[in-house]
Formats: C-alpha cells, sequence, structure tokens
C-alpha cells in the first residue's frame, strides 16, 4: 500500500512538473515574442495575433479550436504550429480562419456537429480540421470571417466567398446545402468588408451599403418577415457605413459619422430552439446609438456587443447573464450601452459569444464574462499549476464579472511582418 501511494505521489510530482515546464516554455516566448496585432474570441476560445505573424490561443478546445491535436482545455497560451506571416485571425464558434501575407487562407477546428449533421437530413455536413489546414480553392484573399458553422473570405476583386454549414442559406447561394469547399456568394460585387453572425452573413460595399443573407428569425437581417434570405438582399435603413459585424440574433454597423447602428435581437434568453427564445429586445429596423465620443470599432457577440470609443474606453450592452458586460457583481442586462470600468485605454477589442478580450494602449490583455473553458484566461502560475481543479477558486470561477488583467506587455524582439 505504501509503495502504491508513492508511485501516485510521483506520478503526480512528474505531472506538477510538466504543468511547470509548460508554463515556463511559454511564459518565456511571451516575454520573448511581439506585441498583439489583433484578438478574436469563440464561443470557448481566444486567440490573439502577434506582429511576427504566429499565432496563440487559449481555452476549450475539444474541437481542435486551438488546432494542435491535444483535445483539452488549455489555460495557459499555446503556440499554433504550422501558421507563419499571417495578418488576420478569426475565431468562429469551435473553429478559426486566419489569412496569410500572400492571401491565402487557413483553416482549423469544427465546422458544425453531428447533431446538426441529423437534424439537417443530410444536407448538414461535419467538416474537422485537426490541424491548421491551407484551402487550395482560395487565393488573393484580404479580409475573413468566422461564424457559427461557416466562414466567409473577400477577395482582391470584390467577391464574397463561403463553405461550411448553410441550413439558413448562410451562404447565400441560394439553397439550404453545405459546402465543403469554398463557393462564391453570387449577386455581390465591390465588397470591401465582409462579417459572420451565428448564422447569418453581411457584407459592406463600397458605397457604404450594407447586404445580408442567413437566418432571419430574429430581425437580424432587418425587417423583412423572411425567415431565411438564401441570396444577398439590400439591408435598407443604414448607409455611409464603415464598419459591421454580426451577432448571434443581430447585427451592427458603424457609420462614417461615429454612430452606431443596430437591428435584430440583441438581448435574448436561451431556450432549446431558437424560435421559443424569449425576446428582451428587438429592433425590427436599424437603429442608431449615439455616443458623446466617436465610436472606432465595434463587434457584436452572442446577446451583446461591445464598442471602442475614440478616447479608448469600451461600452457594451445587451445580455450580462455571464458577466459579458462587465458590471461587477451587478449582472444586469442593459438596453442601452453602458460604460465597461476598471479598464485603461483600449486599442483592440474582440466579443467572443460570452466573454470579450480587449488590448489596452501598453499591450496588455484583458478579458472577462463567461469562462467555463477558461476562455477568459487566467494571470498566475499557481492556477497554471491546479489546472481546473480549484472550481471555488476566483481566478477559475466560470463568470468574470469583470475585467482581469490576463497577459502582460510584450516586448518587441525582432521585426515584424508586412501585411498588406
Amino acid at each position: 500500500m505504501t509503495r502504491k501511494k508513492g508511485l501516485i505521489c510521483l506520478g503526480l510530482l512528474l505531472l506538477g512538473l510538466l504543468t511547470l515546464l509548460s508554463w515556463y516554455c511559454s511564459t518565456h516566448l511571451w516575454r520573448r515574442g511581439h506585441p498583439i496585432r489583433s484578438v478574436s474570441a469563440g464561443l470557448s476560445h481566444s486567440i490573439i495575433l502577434l506582429t511576427d505573424g504566429h499565432v496563440w490561443g487559449w481555452g476549450d478546445n475539444a474541437y481542435d479550436q486551438l488546432g494542435n491535436g491535444a483535445k483539452r482545455r488549455m489555460i495557459t497560451p499555446v503556440l499554433l504550429q504550422g501558421l507563419h506571416n499571417i495578418c488576420m485571425i478569426e475565431a468562429g464558434s469551435n473553429h478559426a480562419v486566419a489569412l496569410d501575407a500572400r492571401g491565402f487562407v487557413w483553416t482549423w477546428g469544427q465546422y458544425g456537429t453531428y447533431r446538426t449533421y441529423l437534424l439537417d437530413q443530410g444536407n448538414s455536413i461535419v467538416l474537422r480540421f485537426p490541424e491548421p489546414t491551407m484551402l487550395p480553392e482560395l487565393s488573393n484573399i484580404v479580409m475573413v470571417a468566422a461564424g457559427n458553422h461557416h466562414s466567409l473570405a473577400l477577395d482582391n476583386h470584390g467577391r464574397v466567398w463561403a463553405w461550411g454549414q448553410n441550413g439558413y442559406g448562410q451562404l447565400g447561394d441560394g439553397t439550404v446545402n453545405a459546402a465543403k469547399v469554398p463557393i462564391q456568394v453570387g449577386g455581390l460585387d465591390n465588397v470591401v468588408a465582409i462579417s459572420a453572425g451565428a448564422l447569418h452573413s453581411l457584407a459592406l460595399k463600397s458605397d457604404g451599403t450594407v447586404w445580408g443573407w442567413g437566418n432571419n428569425i430574429m430581425k437580424q437581417l432587418g425587417s423583412s418577415p423572411d425567415k431565411e434570405i438564401l441570396n444577398p438582399r439590400k439591408i435598407e435603413g443604414v448607409e455611409n457605413i464603415v464598419q459591421i459585424s454580426g451577432g448571434f440574433g443581430h447585427s451592427v454597423a458603424l457609420g462614417n459619422d461615429g454612430r452606431v447602428w443596430v437591428w435584430g435581437v440583441v438581448d435574448w434568453t436561451d431556450v432549446p430552439e431558437i424560435t421559443d427564445n424569449v425576446v428582451i429586445d428587438q429592433y425590427y429596423d436599424p437603429t442608431p446609438f449615439d455616443f458623446a465620443v466617436p465610436v472606432i470599432a465595434i463587434d457584436a457577440g452572442g446577446g451583446h456587443s461591445i464598442d471602442l470609443l475614440e478616447n479608448g474606453q469600451v461600452w457594451a450592452w445587451g445580455t450580462d447573464s455571464f458577466g459579458q458586460l462587465g458590471n461587477s457583481s451587478s449582472r444586469a442586462d442593459a438596453v442601452k450601452p453602458v460604460q465597461v470600468t476598471g479598464l485603461p485605454a483600449i486599442k483592440l477589442l474582440a466579443a467572443g459569444n460570452s466573454h470579450n478580450v480587449v488590448v489596452d494602449e501598453s499591450g496588455n490583455l484583458w478579458a472577462w464574462g463567461l469562462n467555463d473553458d477558461n476562455q477568459v484566461g487566467t494571470s498566475s502560475l499557481i492556477e497554471s499549476l491546479l489546472n481546473m481543479s480549484l472550481k471555488n477558486h476566483p481566478e477559475l470561477s466560470d463568470y468574470v464579472l469583470e475585467p482581469r488583467k490576463v497577459l502582460n506587455s510584450i516586448e518587441m524582439n525582432g521585426p515584424e511582418i508586412s501585411c498588406p
């Protein structure tokens, strides 16, 4: 019995040493790394792109969202192997896409689930990429976007391409058939930006108009009575737009005057079927929000949205069920935007399904919201060594109700890659 206990103790010691080694290597690389170029947040994972063109991620990895084959959650950032000279990243529900400096697209993780495959009676597919994989069908791409289980790409001719699930017409080809390889979205030209919502897609044209297709049950494509829009259609009521973002049941746009426009259901209570959602707040037509200071960046999450103001402040509105609004212990939903307190001046932001990731002017990374798979992250060695065994520890709780600094600023060590 004593020998058995000794072996168990030895095993635990070795496990601890391996965890410590993993943490040290990760931390060492961070300290000698590069500043953050961009951030993106998915359903239960987060990824960041450094100026050296490398991508790091943490959180849930059951569907290979982190592209390392481990299939277990990561509580410290891990480097995604096989990705180099990356210029843009986008996290979907259980997958991600990246754009490299040559204009090629990479993807990893899983598109779709076996449940959706069965429900769609074969019109759906399950695409799984255990590691970052280049899509040979795409070239000369300038922008990518990721939804729940589909992705979009914009080429240098203003054309949009789509692949993945298509049960609501989110691929924009006039059908509800899924696509294993990228297909061109018809009826669009002169597109300058794209965004993928959960089950819908958006495109911004050079004339400042917004076009959308896919699921419209929550009016995320405007006031049309159609529940599904299978081909791109102009969204009436918004013009002179410079940025777009699709959430779960809503869409957000930024005008050239710094005003924010929203339509669809922003704040909703999740129940098993989409059509049974208890609607808390719905905008049938695009509705403007005015701020005292112009907004310079927007991002739509699952049931919330966040905005970055010109003065570096972050504002949020929608559901606060998991602390997405950063209102500390209040957990109060907000119909109108409220300031996220406790943050320094911010320069980059990303909204996930139920969490947020931002980068301040000094290069520090902050996050808050749902943390059931450590998608927010931890901030010390102790939590890394304990893994998720102490669920009642504040660093490892399922909800982070106010912004937490999870990575310190990264010192520059080498040249940045050049991106178009």
